[in-house]
């Protein structure tokens, strides 16, 4: 939630913590739901954040599934 732009704009962000805004999916969740909520903005504006999640969830996924092995029993 520290980083997803509600508290403070992502945009004022430096540094590491910009970075650390970027790389967590919250940030582009947001950016949706506010969008979708309370400005009735549909996929033409909202695409880039919604190819973000979508690229942040399957280099998440790969992640876990090649470091993640199934245990045996």
């Amino acid at each position: 939630v520290q980083f997803s732009g509600m508290f403070v704009p992502v945009s004022s962000l430096t540094g590491g913590a910009w970075f650390a805004a970027r790389i967590f999916p919250s940030t582009y969740f947001q950016a949706i739901s506010v969008g979708t909520f309370t400005k009735a903005l549909g996929l033409a504006s909202l695409w880039r954040n919604v190819v973000a999640l979508g690229v942040l969830a399957l280099i998440y996924f790969v992640a876990s599934v090649s470091l993640l092995h199934k245990q045996e029993d």
